[in-house]
């Protein structure tokens, strides 16, 4: 059954980290000149465009206008953001929602600890898992990727269906090519054969375990956020180094950076038991495709605002942001 979205309280885990550098005249001139610019795109073309300089309010944009009755934001820095959060939370009160945040300063993460990310939201984390109400759910984001309602409506629609395999519904990245004037996806550099990986399908949708399961966020119930929990850890006393029993997950966790694996979650944390009966899977999260048009089911997408690899030569060298949303599954 589909959890009635009037229990529901919502635990946001942000973290966003800024470079702080000197505010010369130069670049007070620059950042508004970029500011201005977005307002007339927006203006001309009549699209909300984010802002790129601060991705994190439209973020918080987003979330204020969910509709849930209960959200608590979690937002960890390293620089005062200068946020006007009074006006997200009246914001966030025209929808109906009592919307709270908690912002925390401190060093960055050490990169050469490869959890010290996740470290910095992890008793906040546990608190709230502690306290919480069978319906409530916890969400992990990066500072620049927007979730609105259909997001939610799309993780709640098939949290029933899915649970009953152990899996939970999963969400793409996906960046907007300037050039292509179209959306690609962020971490899929080739396309997917259906048949030669594991799915299921239910009615007219199918649920792909996509060869690479990061969407730089993650989205869990309270029964997986106790998972999460039990992973954080389990990755504490053992650096990760003997986590996953196959060696195809175990490299792919082992090439992520800091912030990738924080963002992991419990999408792996299954593996941990053979006797899963989703053992062979190689994430829970897998992501839902419309069987007949192969795209994605609608909220499945989650945009990464900033564009990064849909815009850098570097990435695009790579595969990374390249690849059209009509050719991710064949």
């Amino acid at each position: 059954m589909t959890p009635n979205t009037n229990d529901i309280t919502l635990n946001v885990y942000i973290t966003h980290w800024v470079q702080v550098v000197e505010k010369t005249y130069f670049r007070q001139i620059k950042s508004a000149s970029i500011e201005l610019a977005e307002h007339l795109i927006e203006h001309f073309r009549h699209v909300g465009i984010p802002r790129q300089s601060h991705p994190i309010q439209q973020q918080l944009w987003n979330l204020a206008a969910i509709g849930l009755p209960r959200i608590f934001v979690n937002i960890y820095c390293n620089a005062d953001p200068q946020i006007d959060f009074q006006f997200f939370v009246d914001r966030a009160k025209s929808y109906g929602t009592e919307l709270e945040f908690q912002i925390v300063i401190s060093s960055p993460p050490d990169v050469s600890d490869s959890f010290s990310l996740t470290n910095l939201y992890k008793a906040d984390f546990a608190n709230d898992v502690f306290r919480a109400d069978p319906s409530d759910l916890f969400m992990y984001l990066e500072h620049d990727q927007l979730f609105d309602r259909a997001n939610l409506d799309y993780f709640l629609s098939w949290l029933p269906r899915l649970s009953e395999y152990g899996l939970l519904p999963g969400f793409l990245r996906i960046e907007w090519h300037s050039k292509r004037k179209a959306w690609v996806s962020t971490d899929q550099t080739e396309s997917t054969i259906k048949d030669d990986v594991t799915h299921i399908q239910i009615d007219a949708n199918v649920f792909i375990d996509l060869k690479s399961p990061y969407s730089g966020m993650y989205l869990v119930d309270l029964t997986h956020a106790k998972i999460c929990l039990e992973q954080f850890e389990h990755t504490k006393q053992h650096e990760g180094d003997q986590w996953f029993r196959r060696q195809d997950i175990d490299v792919f966790f082992k090439s992520l950076g800091t912030a990738e694996r924080s963002a992991l979650g419990s999408r792996l944390a299954h593996h941990r038991s053979n006797d899963s009966q989703i053992s062979d899977w190689f994430s829970s999260y897998p992501v839902g495709f419309v069987l007949e048009d192969k795209c994605p089911i609608q909220g499945a997408c989650v945009w990464h605002a900033s564009n990064n690899y849909a815009k850098q030569r570097r990435f695009r060298r790579s595969g990374y942001g390249t690849i059209s949303l009509d050719a991710i599954y064949r």
